[in-house]
């Protein structure tokens, strides 16, 4: 069955969906008239011949449908899946739009099977007996993190920057993970905030479930995260930020986190931690000195 979790995942990668039931009646999703082709025009009708109810009728009934902008025509492309319930998804075809949105609903596709999976997993522990039942929460868990990295990396994109303050960071950071925060100096960034809590949310993820003791620094230039746990082997070292490049975890957390950086115009880099641990830092590019 599908519900609002899937609908975030969807809005998360940048398209529309809603889910109805066998009636048509809307279940799950924001108001139609809130999707993302509407946002060009306040009232209908959106353009000379094309009203609401008949946007409305082709999201039922129609795999693909047009509207004409005050500058450009819009293209879009209809998908229905149907278990229990019936989702609909809209993805805009237009020019480029189209490839990345294809690959965005594959990997859809793929963090919902995943989950679905998980759910009756779960629903099953209480038949297992040790060792398998420990082995199975394992795996589980470590497809909950495939899921969610996924999702991660199919939002990766080039996104306004907004001031971002830091101590609305350290706030994130201790209600999400419930880890150490030391401000060493308070400051305000100019970046995209999703995009750097991306960041750090994947370079905690595997400090918490890989590492000892996390713990993270925030100054006005750097944020670090460092634990204290046995440090990573040397053989994933050369090619750290690569995806899939892992003896433990999924392989995509450093992966995601240094692309957000880089979309964000900032640097994640990787040093050792003495005695034993890892510490990854985002900073700021430095500003030449006159």
């Amino acid at each position: 069955m599908f519900t609002s979790r899937d609908i975030q995942i969807l809005e998360r990668l940048g398209m529309a969906a809603f889910v109805i039931d066998s009636d048509n009646v809307v279940l799950a999703t924001k108001q139609i008239s809130e999707l993302p082709f509407f946002s060009f025009v306040p009232d209908a009708p959106i353009s000379v011949n094309v009203r609401r109810t008949d946007i409305r009728e082709a999201l039922l009934t129609r795999d693909s449908f047009a509207i004409m902008s005050p500058t450009r025509e819009r293209n879009f492309q209809v998908d229905r899946f149907t278990e229990e319930n019936t989702l609909i998804v809209v993805r805009e075809t237009t020019s480029k739009v189209e490839q990345t949105e294809q690959v965005n609903i594959l990997i859809y596709h793929v963090v919902h099977e995943i989950r679905n999976a998980l759910n009756n997993l779960s629903l099953s522990l209480d038949y297992l007996n040790e060792p398998y039942m420990s082995k199975v929460e394992e795996s589980i868990d470590r497809l909950d993190r495939l899921s969610q990295q996924l999702t991660d990396f199919a939002s990766l994109s080039q996104l306004e920057p907004e001031d971002v303050h830091l101590d609305e960071v350290a706030e994130y950071i201790k209600g999400v993970f419930d880890v150490p925060v030391i401000m060493q100096r308070e400051g305000t960034w100019t970046v995209n905030k999703k995009l750097l809590l991306m960041a750090i949310k994947n370079l905690l993820d595997n400090a918490v479930t890989y590492g000892e003791d996390p713990v993270v620094f925030i100054d006005e230039h750097q944020i670090s995260v460092e634990d204290h746990g046995p440090g990573l082997p040397p053989q994933v070292l050369d090619r750290l930020f690569t995806p899939f490049n892992t003896t433990k975890s999924v392989g995509l957390g450093l992966f995601i986190a240094k692309k957000a950086c880089e979309l964000n115009n900032l640097t994640l880099d990787y040093k050792p931690n003495v005695p034993h641990g890892a510490i990854f830092t985002i900073s700021l590019p430095m500003v030449p000195r006159m």
